[in-house]
């Protein structure tokens, strides 16, 4: 049996989610971090106590052309992503970035214009998409297994606040991703309501409300940075049954609710069994495979990551 050679990375950013992806990535069997790079003094001694045989930089321009790597990996704030993602792909590297990608359609559209010049793979980190707990729903969804959903309430709450992008494209691209992997189909937008209540120009609270084409599904989507308690919670609504996924859960992240009598609030629990592997190990899998010509990049696609992208930018105008 052929061993596949491992892919060599360079992560760029190791504040907030950086470590993640850096454990991730050191674990992994398919994969060597070769180095990091933040401009952050302090991140980067811990990056290096943590990995003391990794290099470190702190310009990414500088460890992107010295070092023989086939995947960047960016985790550095939002506002960055584009500038980074375009000098690594010019520089004939694949790309994994950290949601969003970009904040604006024109400049995602940019990046595929050179990745498909260069031949190299835009991936995008959306982590619950690889969830089993997503991968769960989806399949209810897909096969009908209770009929269509009438509703979907997704509830994300405590997360850093961020001066260069809203609460909606940190937390909700998040719903919006599973929303356009779990239904496939298009979705409008009926209402938003935006509350900015720490910065006049960034909203750091949203309620927004929108509805799919074809099932006529009613959605909800609550995020909030700030809140005493970290909620991840997606409930979705059939006539007879409820289906509640809590990702903060450690073993039953999904609970079936099934309605046995008249009254609203009568309902029997069932807990069905959820794949418990960590979501991003599950990413760099997925990403292995692609790069070396193993499978297709079909979940993350263009087509995915455009219409993820263009129904974000649309709500936050």
């Amino acid at each position: 049996m052929k061993i596949e050679k491992k892919i060599n990375v360079i992560l760029i950013g190791y504040g907030y989610w950086g470590p993640n992806l850096a454990r991730n990535i050191n674990n992994s069997d398919n994969f060597n971090l070769i180095g990091i790079c933040d401009i952050n003094k302090k991140n980067l001694l811990k990056a290096k106590k943590k990995y003391p045989k990794i290099k470190i930089y702190k310009d990414y321009k500088k460890a992107i052309k010295k070092e023989k790597i086939e995947l960047v990996a960016i985790a550095s704030p939002t506002s960055t992503h584009y500038k980074i993602a375009k000098f690594s792909l010019n520089n004939n590297k694949n790309i994994l970035v950290e949601k969003p990608i970009t904040l604006k359609l024109k400049d995602l559209n940019s990046l595929y214009k050179i990745s498909e010049k260069v031949k190299k793979n835009i991936f995008v980190d959306y982590p619950f998409l690889f969830s089993g707990a997503t991968e769960l729903i989806k399949k209810i969804i897909t096969t009908k297994k209770f009929g269509n959903p009438y509703s979907v309430e997704f509830i994300r709450e405590q997360a850093p606040i961020k001066s260069d992008s809203s609460v909606f494209w940190d937390l909700g691209i998040h719903d919006i991703s599973i929303l356009y992997h779990i239904f496939k189909e298009n979705f409008i937008i009926q209402d938003k309501f935006k509350y900015f209540n720490f910065n006049k120009k960034i909203f750091d609270t949203a309620n927004i409300f929108l509805k799919s084409v074809k099932k006529n599904i009613h959605i909800n989507i609550k995020n909030a940075w700030v809140a005493p308690t970290k909620i991840r919670v997606i409930k979705i609504r059939f006539k007879n049954i409820m289906i509640v996924c809590d990702e903060n859960e450690p073993i039953h992240k999904v609970i079936i609710y099934k309605k046995f009598s008249n009254n609203h609030w009568d309902y029997k629990r069932e807990l069905p069994k959820v794949d418990l592997g960590e979501p991003i190990s599950k990413l760099l899998n997925y990403i292995f495979k692609v790069i070396r010509k193993k499978g297709d990049n079909n979940l993350i696609s263009k087509k995915f990551n455009l219409k993820v992208t263009k129904l974000m930018e649309k709500v936050e105008k």
